[in-house]
């Protein structure tokens, strides 16, 4: 995996990706976690993976809702690390994708961190309405803010904020995400947010404007979408697919707990696949986008 200087890489075992300060498409001169090492180095080309080779796999995990009164939500973190590190021991992951609602209030995401110390593969945050934390509280947690982007492999995954410390659901920032996306050229770009932009499901909302520019952009391959637990298929907009991944956590959704693997390959098509870390839930072969 190489990645790019726009990231740092920290914590013991995976490390958690701090991105860039928002709007600005620079390396973060915030003071990055306890745990954080320098910027890695891009020193060493991307080899050129053959064509039966995926250019990224990574893994989409939501909704782990941990300190949610009335759940296991210790047990249900220990087994999302454990199933995580299993499929990564199995065929590694270039990253981890935590799509919000890592915790079920602020005061919990010190301890989430702390157990996600023991997450194998490198991973990175997406902000989700029930994290409530002020962007500077997610600043000291994780090193970014609420907006921010992370190339892997040539892959920019940008990670646009959907809420606030009041949990309210809220579009993207559009003139955040254009500037990113023009930034992308022509890489392919995948999208990671909290809130479904669309509402097409029972806790989505519609934000045209954004829709409407990730249709524009021929680059950008597919949207990781969570928050509506009891989702794991994928829908279309604008040609893009929004992709969604079960839950990790919480007192309701979908009858397992699991998570999403997506390969895109050097064509630009995708393979993926929902997981309960035990057997695929559904599979899906996406072609490039036309």
């Amino acid at each position: 995996m190489v990645l790019s200087r726009r990231v740092l890489l920290g914590t013991a075992a995976g490390g958690v990706l701090a991105g860039c300060v928002p709007g600005t498409g620079s390396t973060s001169s915030a003071e990055a976690p306890p745990n954080a090492s320098p910027a890695v180095s891009t020193s060493e080309p991307t080899p050129s993976p053959s064509a039966d080779q995926p250019v990224l796999r990574l893994a989409v995990a939501s909704d782990l809702h941990y300190g949610e009164d009335g759940t296991d939500y210790i047990r249900f973190t220990e087994e999302l690390i454990e199933r995580l590190n299993a499929t990564h021991e199995s065929t590694p992951l270039d990253l981890v994708v935590l799509n919000g609602d890592l915790a079920h209030a602020a005061r919990w995401l010190d301890d989430v961190r702390e157990r996600l110390q023991d997450l194998r593969p490198t991973y990175a945050v997406v902000q989700g309405n029930h994290d409530e934390a002020t962007e500077k509280q997610w600043q000291r947690l994780w090193g970014h803010g609420f907006n921010h982007t992370v190339e892997v492999n040539g892959v920019r995954i940008v990670c646009p904020g959907t809420s606030n410390a009041a949990g309210d659901y809220v579009c993207a920032d559009r003139s955040w995400l254009s500037t990113e996306l023009d930034e992308a050229v022509d890489a392919p770009v995948i999208v990671a947010m909290h809130i479904t932009p669309v509402a097409w499901t029972k806790h989505g909302i519609d934000c045209p404007a954004i829709t409407r520019l990730l249709g524009e952009r021929r680059n950008v391959l597919a949207v990781l979408n969570a928050h509506d637990h009891d989702e794991y298929g994928i829908k279309t907009r604008e040609g893009v697919p929004y992709l969604f991944g079960a839950r990790a956590g919480g007192h309701w959704g979908t009858d397992f707990r699991g998570f999403r693997v997506l390969e895109l390959f050097a064509d630009r098509r995708i393979e993926t696949h929902v997981t309960d870390g035990r057997r695929i839930r559904g599979s899906d072969s996406l072609p490039p986008r036309s």
